[in-house]
C-alpha cells in the first residue's frame, strides 16, 4: 500500500532552482605550501582570482614594504591606527590578481589588486641599456589592506597634506587623489565595492602624509566585514579538514 506521505525527494522544480543557484556562485579550489594558502576563485563571468593567505599560527611579519613602521608613525588621529596596525597581528591578503578573457577566449595577463608581480615579472621588459627608464622619485601606488580598512601608501609625493583633495567617484568605484598645484592625479579602483555592488562613501575616506607618503584608508562597510569574515572561517575549515590539494 502507497504511503499518504508526500516524497522526500526534491521536485523538479526545486532541483531547477538549485541548479539556477549553483550557477551564480563562484567556485573556489585551495592550495596549500609549507608557507601560504592560494584561494582560487572562478565567477560566472569568467572572472579568474588568486589571493594568497600566511599559513603562520603565530605570523607577525607585516605584509607591507619596508618602512611601514614609518608609514605608521605619520599617521594622524584622522585614520584609525588601531584599525591600521590590525595587519601586524592578522596579516590580510598579501596577493589579490585577477584576470578575464578576451572576445576570443584568450587569457589576459593578471590584474594585481594586492600586493605586486614578481619583481623578475616587474623588470622583465626593462633592460640595462634601455634608453628609458622610470624616475626613482615618481610616485609609486601600493595598496595594503588591514582587517578594517582598505588601505594605500602612495610614495615619492612631497606636498603637504592640504594639498591633497581625496574624493570618490560612485560610478566607478574608484577612490580619486588630485593635489591642488595640479602636479598629481591618480584614480584607485575598488573592485571589492564594485563586486558587492556597494556605494562609496566620501565619509569612509581619511588621508595622511608624512615623509613624502600619502596615507589613505578607506574605512569597510559591514558588508564587507561580515563577507571576509565568512571566508575566513572557510579558509579556517579547510586547514582543519585538509581538503586541499597542494602546490
Amino acid at each position: 500500500m502507497l504511503s499518504s506521505k508526500s516524497s522526500a525527494r526534491p521536485t523538479r522544480d526545486e532541483e531547477a532552482k538549485k541548479a539556477a543557484a549553483a550557477a551564480i556562485e563562484p567556485v573556489r579550489s585551495y592550495f596549500n605550501s609549507s608557507d601560504k594558502l592560494a584561494v582560487h576563485t572562478h565567477f560566472p563571468s569568467g572572472l579568474e582570482m588568486v589571493e594568497e593567505y600566511s599559513n603562520a599560527s603565530d605570523d607577525l611579519l607585516c605584509p607591507c614594504l619596508p618602512g611601514c613602521e614609518s608609514d605608521l608613525g605619520v599617521v594622524a588621529s584622522s585614520i584609525d591606527r588601531a584599525a591600521l596596525t590590525q595587519h601586524l597581528v592578522f596579516p590580510p591578503v598579501t596577493v589579490r590578481k585577477t584576470r578575464s578573457k578576451s572576445l576570443i577566449g584568450r587569457e589576459l595577463p593578471w590584474t594585481y589588486e594586492v600586493g605586486e608581480p614578481p619583481l623578475a615579472q616587474r623588470t622583465a621588459t626593462l633592460s640595462d641599456d634601455a634608453p628609458i627608464r622610470e624616475s626613482s622619485q615618481t610616485p609609486v601606488v601600493h595598496r595594503r589592506d588591514t582587517r578594517l580598512l582598505f588601505s594605500w601608501r602612495i610614495r615619492n609625493l612631497p606636498y603637504p597634506k592640504d594639498t591633497y583633495v581625496i574624493g570618490v567617484d560612485q560610478a566607478t568605484s574608484e577612490v580619486v587623489v588630485r593635489t591642488t598645484n595640479k602636479k598629481y592625479y591618480v584614480r584607485l579602483a575598488m573592485p571589492d565595492m564594485r563586486r558587492a555592488g556597494i556605494s562609496l562613501d566620501q565619509s569612509s575616506v581619511k588621508h595622511d602624509w608624512g615623509a613624502n607618503t600619502l596615507v589613505i584608508a578607506y574605512t569597510k562597510p559591514q558588508a564587507i566585514l561580515e563577507k571576509e569574515d565568512r571566508e575566513r572561517r572557510e579558509r579556517i575549515d579547510m586547514r582543519k579538514k585538509g581538503e586541499y590539494g597542494s602546490i
